[in-house]
């Protein structure tokens, strides 16, 4: 809509003096519908009918033109695709950027040339795009069609449309005159500017339309020729490497994708699948490669990038591929503006995930001004560590940074102030709560030393009493355990005595068992010689005899002493192992003193 001044609002202020009148030309309104028309899908003048849906026919009788039946007003209709839906809602935010280049305030009066045929205006918007289009190449319009099949409201019949067009040769596609070589499907992957001659001059026309485009030309068919296929059927694309001693000249590089600008001061590329390797590029500071089929990046070595573009691809790398680029300005990664409930699922198909990533990975991109992460829910935490002291928009739709953000107005820096104020506040309530904890503890203190004083007060007190009554009754279990602990280092040393006693004893029954030992053999050795004199003097006679008798009653007393000897070591014995019982219970009762 152009913004007019009401002239009832005029009338009811009083001027003084003669008042300047600013008058602007078609610029401003060149600027938006040749920028609009570069990123729309299609572009078409509608005829809207005013107030009046119907109007008296021509001479009662219907001539199935549009123009005899409604009285109708020729507006230009843009239509955008979802993939192009950001980048218009972007551009309708942005004019009043653009406006203060072209000094456009509401204040101002737009001067707009009185064309009342919907034919004319729509040759003249068409001349100037073509005009602008020559001029600037980058500049490709998409189709711009006339509505079809439009029904009369007499005869309930579908007008007819005898306008032609150019066709292109190869695949049919509608062209515009000078560009028959350059086709969408052919060559280059230029857009074609589908346009309607207007039709043939009719002399009884009060206003006949102007004369600006040669009559239509309908191209001969060619014989196409059919690029190869694989083995599934589709096309094989060649493969074109730029050369690699040019790559550190490169300043930009940006995908040829139908309905978005198309620069010429940068490199070009077709819609690039897989992996993208640009480690050569050194000098790159631009990258545009939106709505690919990209799974992965390499970037180690391009270090002056300043904008990136990679919006709707099928990235599956980390963050951290960005990490090192310092002096990035603008990272786009995300698909702001667009709702991923309401937008069809094809459109979805190609979205990047970046796994387990976090805003972490961007603590170094200082002079970062702009970052989209929309519909990105893998990438998650790290939003303190995010630079934004530069950052102008956050774009965070669909992730878990929205619900934080949301209440500062998607002010990074507002939140991580607030995020800072409320560390600081829970860190003074840590501190308040330390200090009353150690209020507590020197209470404690102070209670336990006042308890200790007390306690050495006593202490001294009954050290006192102690000495003082030296007679009482502790200094008499004091003296009954001296005396105690003296009987039984007596009995220890009787003990040590008696075992001395039975090493002595025990020497001496090892000496007589000696001796019994030998006496015995001295004994039988002994009886056996009796037997044997017995015998002689059984032969002998009866003098010999006596003398034999008493010999061996003195062996008999002998054996005698020998018995009471054995006797006296058993004693010996028995009082030894009494002796060692009594060491035995003497040293138990030490180590429970001890």
């Amino acid at each position: 809509k152009l913004a007019r001044k009401s002239k009832k609002k005029e009338a009811l202020k009083l001027s003084f003096g003669r008042r300047k009148k600013k008058i602007l030309t078609h610029d401003f309104q060149e600027f938006l519908i040749t920028s609009l028309l570069t990123f729309c899908h299609q572009a078409e003048f509608s005829k809207i009918p005013l107030e009046k849906e119907q109007v008296p026919k021509e001479n009662g009788t219907c001539d199935k033109s549009v123009f005899s039946h409604f009285q109708t007003k020729s507006v230009l209709r843009f239509t955008f695709t979802p993939e192009n839906a950001e980048l218009a809602h972007r551009f309708f935010n942005s004019l009043d950027d653009y406006e203060e280049e072209y000094d456009v305030t509401e204040a101002q009066e737009f001067f707009i040339p009185q064309i009342t045929d919907p034919i004319r205006s729509r040759n003249s918007y068409l001349n100037r795009c073509q005009r602008i289009a020559t001029q600037q190449r980058f500049i490709k319009i998409d189709a711009v069609k006339l509505d079809k099949g439009v029904i009369c409201c007499s005869c309930s019949e579908k007008l007819k449309n005898p306008q032609k067009k150019l066709i292109c040769s190869r695949c049919g596609r509608g062209i515009r005159p000078g560009y028959e070589e350059q086709c969408d499907n052919c060559d280059d992957g230029v857009f074609h500017l589908q346009k309607f001659p207007p039709p043939e001059p009719n002399p009884d026309e009060p206003n006949p339309p102007e004369k600006n485009f040669s009559p239509p030309v309908v191209a001969e068919p060619a014989k196409r020729q059919t690029p190869p296929r694989d083995a599934q059927g589709r096309f094989i694309k060649k493969k074109k490497n730029y050369p690699k001693e040019k790559r550190g000249e490169v300043m930009k590089i940006g995908t040829v994708v139908k309905g978005s600008y198309n620069y010429i001061y940068y490199l070009r590329l077709t819609i690039k699948e897989g992996h993208l390797d640009l480690r050569d590029f050194v000098n790159l500071r631009g990258l545009y490669l939106a709505s690919g089929k990209i799974t992965s990046i390499d970037l180690s070595k391009c270090i002056n990038l300043e904008n990136i573009q990679l919006a709707d691809n099928l990235i599956t790398d980390n963050l951290n591929i960005f990490s090192h680029l310092t002096k990035l300005k603008r990272l786009d990664l995300g698909l702001e503006g667009v709702s991923m409930v309401s937008s069809p699922k094809n459109h979805y198909d190609y979205k990047n995930s970046f796994p387990s990533s976090s805003l972490k990975s961007l603590e170094k991109c200082k002079e970062l001004e702009f970052l989209c992460i929309a519909n990105l829910p893998n990438i998650k935490g790290g939003l303190e560590f995010l630079p934004a002291e530069k950052l102008t928009f956050f774009g965070c739709v669909g992730t878990e940074f929205e619900e934080q953000v949301k209440p500062f107005n998607y002010n990074v820096k507002n939140w991580q102030l607030a995020q800072k104020g409320k560390k600081y506040q829970e860190l003074e309530n840590q501190l308040e709560t330390l200090k009353k904890e150690i209020s507590k503890l020197e209470k404690k203190i102070e209670k336990y030393e006042t308890a200790a004083v007390e306690a050495i007060k006593r202490v001294e007190s009954s050290s006192n009493r102690l000495l003082v009554s030296s007679e009482g009754l502790e200094l008499g279990e004091l003296k009954a355990r001296h005396k105690e602990l003296q009987d039984e280092y007596k009995k220890a040393l009787e003990k040590k005595q008696l075992t001395e006693i039975a090493q002595e004893y025990q020497t001496k029954n090892e000496e007589l068992e000696q001796e019994k030992q030998t006496a015995q053999t001295q004994f039988q050795e002994q009886q056996n010689r009796i037997t044997e004199l017995e015998a002689e003097n059984a032969s002998l006679g009866a003098l010999k005899l006596p003398d034999f008798r008493a010999a061996f009653t003195k062996k008999q007393d002998a054996k005698s002493i020998l018995t009471e000897i054995a006797a006296g070591m058993k004693e010996v014995r028995e009082e030894d192992k009494k002796a060692t019982l009594i060491e035995q219970l003497i040293k138990q009762k030490k180590r429970k003193e001890k």
